[in-house]
């Protein structure tokens, strides 16, 4: 019904079939390469500034147009205006699925700067997470990568264990996953009985459940 109106009155409309952020960006760029002028699109989700930030082209003239709350200005923001070094930018999409926008994808206790520079300690990470860029990407690629990260993010671990009893991610015939966090362990059987992945997860130990749902959140925004 909503389509048919805005078609009635002239409006282009695209329906998203999976994920209408990303599908909201490839418009914009197609849009902006099309007409070879600057583009300024509306939106209040940060996934978008996310998108855009990652995707944009150095000569980029695509702008977000973000609006405010309360006494807080409208605000464009331009992926040329990101201020981190190009590292940062390359893994914008693992800091961003892990970290998460807000409280319903954040990791247990960990904040996002330490996201930031996990990869700087662990050499062995710097290339691993270029899978995250790849739009030709696995999920078992992408949950073999996610693996390394979160073990690296909690206990230090320099290969794809997180710690010794830890299967693989995408070995469903194995149940247990345990982060090793302050002395405390968290088995899959024991969580679930506590906690579901629903928010806020910032709350919740990982247990493979919350794991695998931020490893596959890539698959959606990329």
């Amino acid at each position: 019904m909503l389509i048919e109106g805005l078609l009635a009155q002239n409006f282009e409309v695209v329906q998203a079939v999976e994920n209408a952020d990303s599908t909201i960006i490839s418009k914009v760029f197609q849009l902006g390469w099309q007409s070879g002028t600057s583009v300024i699109f509306f939106g209040k989700d940060v996934d978008l500034l996310i998108l855009l930030t990652a995707a944009a082209p150095v000569s980029s003239k695509t702008y977000l147009l973000k609006p405010g709350k309360g006494k807080q200005a409208n605000m464009f923001y331009s992926p040329l205006g990101f201020k981190y070094p190009d590292k940062v930018k390359k893994n914008v999409f693992i800091f961003t699925c892990f970290s998460g926008c807000n409280s319903t994808l954040t990791m247990f206790r960990e904040g996002k700067l330490k996201f930031v520079k996990t990869p700087e300690k662990y050499i062995h990470l710097q290339e691993a997470v270029t899978i995250f860029s790849k739009t030709d990407a696995t999920q078992n690629e992408v949950g073999r990568t996610g693996q390394q990260f979160i073990a690296a993010l909690y206990s230090g671990c320099k290969d794809d264990k997180l710690v010794t009893n830890c299967a693989p991610i995408d070995d469903e015939s194995e149940a247990i996953l345990a982060i090793q966090k302050g002395g405390e362990v968290v088995e899959e059987e024991e969580a679930d009985e506590k906690v579901s992945c629903k928010p806020p997860l910032k709350n919740i130990k990982p247990n493979q459940t919350c794991l695998k749902k931020h490893v596959m959140e890539f698959s959606f925004v990329k």
